[in-house]
């Protein structure tokens, strides 16, 4: 496998015809894989290390859909590619960078996106126990990214803790948006759990199925249950199996919450307002941002000067 600074071979583009008669994806030029295995396993896709151009870069290589189906391919392909357009605007530091899709890494397209060394944010949690406070930030820069989302009619439809990062200025990084609801239909399989389901508000999972279901509310209920993840380090219904958590959500049933929630009054009721069975009754994402931002102590007059400097260079 080559690496970064080494010359690549020319690579046609006019595809290989495979046995079957279709059409093999076009290798992209500009993007590679590491000489490593995939190193996560997502509900829909394989995550490999990789360059672009001269960047370090996540691979996520998806399937679900075997090759006997190429107009699924193409469909993806295309649906992709459309919301590339929007993606590649995204400038937030709390919103994953999308670089580009690419093809020919497997039957599906890829998605050539950031790569954080440190992993997600839970597992860094169990690991070094943050402050209180720190958590409380963490928690702000995720509403914060996900208002962004939200201003650009954007939603996540998978937000929890696995799908938010940590990026080397030790910002709160969401990922891996506005890709399950397209993946939620019948053309492909997938290794989902019903362990996500802890993270779903009530009115989708709802039968009959509610006919008016609010994207955004709906992630705000999701933002609600990453919060209480980010604060306890373990997942919503944490003492309960995969099914006793869908029937305690179905019975408006709250999970157990941490002390650093419910000794604190703010969080206790902003915790309860996204999560509340009404979906019109949740704030917005820019709502609990601020909240949460009103929490923590104002900086001094030195640390905000250093703060305005650095985001002069696109850091906060």
């Amino acid at each position: 496998m080559d690496h970064p600074g080494h010359p690549q071979p020319h690579l046609s583009h006019e595809g290989n015809v495979s046995d079957t008669g279709i059409t093999d994806p076009v290798p992209d030029e500009e993007v590679r894989k590491a000489d490593e295995p995939y190193f996560a396993y997502g509900d829909h896709s394989d995550v490999y290390k990789g360059y672009y151009r001269q960047t370090t870069v996540v691979i996520k290589q998806f399937r679900g859909v075997n090759s006997n189906k190429p107009e699924i391919r193409a469909e993806l392909s295309q649906h992709l590619q459309r919301q590339l357009i929007t993606w590649k605007r995204f400038t937030h530091p709390n919103v994953c960078k999308v670089y580009k899709v690419a093809e020919g890494f497997g039957f599906l397209p890829a998605l050539v996106t950031d790569y954080f060394p440190k992993g997600n944010i839970i597992n860094h949690i169990r690991k070094h126990n943050p402050s209180v406070e720190q958590r409380i930030r963490w928690a702000s820069q995720i509403a914060d990214g996900l208002a962004y989302l939200h201003s650009f009619g954007v939603h996540h439809g998978d937000l929890r803790g696995a799908n938010v990062f940590l990026d080397d200025h030790n910002r709160a990084v969401i990922a891996d948006y506005a890709i399950a609801h397209y993946f939620n239909n019948s053309d492909f399989t997938s290794a989902k759990s019903t362990g996500t389901v802890r993270w779903t508000a009530p009115e989708v999972i709802a039968l009959p199925p509610d006919p008016n279901l609010q994207p955004e509310k709906i992630d705000i209920f999701a933002f609600g249950m990453t919060m209480l993840e980010i604060f306890s380090g373990l997942p919503p219904y944490s003492d309960k199996s995969d099914t006793a958590a869908i029937f305690a959500l179905a019975r408006n049933e709250a999970p157990k919450l941490p002390e650093s929630i419910t000794h604190n009054a703010e969080l206790k009721d902003l915790f309860s307002a996204c999560t509340n069975r009404a979906p019109e009754a949740r704030p917005s994402a820019q709502c609990a941002a601020v909240t949460l931002q009103q929490l923590l102590p104002a900086p001094g007059i030195l640390q905000r000067i250093i703060l305005q400097f650095l985001s002069l260079f696109g850091y906060s």
